[in-house]
């Protein structure tokens, strides 16, 4: 690591640090690419509109996250590391719409799925499979493997996400109809698909949730997913611009649906968290939409509202570095509301080799800058 990209890390320290993990992790990533994820980060967080900046924000971790775990099972050759992160964070860019978000989420994931099998798309099912590590040839570690992918489906069940195969097919029918192909029979289906998910029923009502949880929640992400209508649209006469504005519709789901891939291969065993509410997901806040005053939103995510039912309950608000500590507090945090549970107290015993990861401790941090470890 050069001089210069030592100065970078430690001059982005307090925003990033715990980003730094996966850089830990894969020596391989050359000075360049480490500079050019903080200087996506970073634009990325500075994005004006809060909604489109949440959603930039979570799906750029998500692919990133999606990238580390498919590297770290050895499912992207060691000589493709550097060249396929730089292909999966590159496409985000330029973001200053959700449909570029979109599409900039598509082409990252397209990206992925290349380098780590050959071809640049591939089902849900697929995507799981490959997740639940690489080709197994007895039967017992095939055993393995489905049972580890059944897991992962069923979160994804029990968070009721949008399918990724549902949600490029639109994606990709919204464009054929932009170019003038009339695909709206095709598409009035999957749209409609959108619309399957119904928020829970509130047991109090907003003016009862402003006078005792005010600021602690704010369910904006979710509230623009249950009024959004593509199968409408679809039917309707439409021009090029309602067009791109609905498939920039599609970024949030996207984004949800590629997390919610995350938090299910991290899941602890046992756990019912993501079965029971199926909020969890589409409830982490990324940009700090949520609760009001919160910074450093790149390191590892916090645990907010438990045993605030009347502000939305549990939910994580931060990045998704650490994210297998952090689903892990959450699960606890639904058990017992998170009594004792202390995030200083319980961090250092999340056995990082379990999923893998290298420890990128303490002392090695306090080195990067120059101070002495606590």
């Amino acid at each position: 690591m050069s001089p210069q990209t030592v100065l970078l890390l430690a001059d982005k320290f307090s925003e990033f640090s715990d980003q730094y993990l996966i850089f830990s992790e894969f020596s391989d990533l050359t000075d360049a690419s480490i500079a050019r994820f903080l200087g996506l980060a970073e634009s990325l967080g500075k994005i004006p509109n809060h909604t489109l900046r949440g959603n930039a924000m979570g799906l750029f971790q998500a692919n990133v996250g999606l990238w580390q775990i498919l590297a770290r099972q050895g499912q992207i050759a060691n000589t493709d590391l550097d060249n396929s992160w730089r292909e999966v964070i590159e496409p985000f860019a330029k973001i200053s719409s959700a449909a570029q978000l979109f599409d900039a989420g598509r082409n990252s994931l397209g990206q992925l799925l290349r380098f780590a099998t050959g071809k640049s798309n591939a089902s849900q099912d697929a995507i799981t499979d490959l997740l639940a590590g690489p080709h197994q040839t007895s039967l017992e570690g095939q055993r393995m493997h489905q049972e580890v992918a059944s897991k992962i489906r069923s979160v994804l069940d029990g968070q009721r996400l949008v399918s990724l195969d549902t949600l490029l097919a639109l994606g990709e029918g919204l464009q054929e109809l932009t170019r003038g192909i009339d695909v709206s029979a095709s598409l009035a289906a999957a749209a409609g698909e959108l619309r399957e998910f119904e928020m829970p029923r509130p047991i109090f009502t907003g003016s009862e949730r402003t006078r005792w949880a005010e600021g602690t929640y704010n369910n904006r992400h979710t509230e623009l997913q249950m009024r959004t209508d593509l199968a409408k649209l679809v039917k309707s006469p439409r021009s090029r611009a309602e067009l791109e504005a609905a498939r920039g519709q599609l970024a949030p789901f996207l984004r949800d649906t590629l997390v919610g891939l995350n938090y299910a291969y991290y899941e602890p065993p046992g756990a019912q968290a993501l079965h029971h509410n199926p909020l969890f997901v589409r409830s982490h806040d990324f940009s700090g939409e949520t609760v009001m005053g919160i910074e450093r939103l790149w390191q590892a995510p916090q645990v907010f509202g438990a045993g605030y039912p009347a502000g939305g309950g549990a939910h994580l608000v931060g990045s998704l570095a650490d994210l297998a500590y952090g689903v892990e507090v959450e699960a606890a945090v639904a058990v017992d509301g998170g009594g004792g549970f202390s995030r200083s107290a319980k961090r250092a015993s999340l056995d990082l080799e379990a999923v893998g990861a290298d420890a990128f401790d303490r002392r090695n941090r306090a080195a990067l800058v120059g101070r002495k470890p606590e």
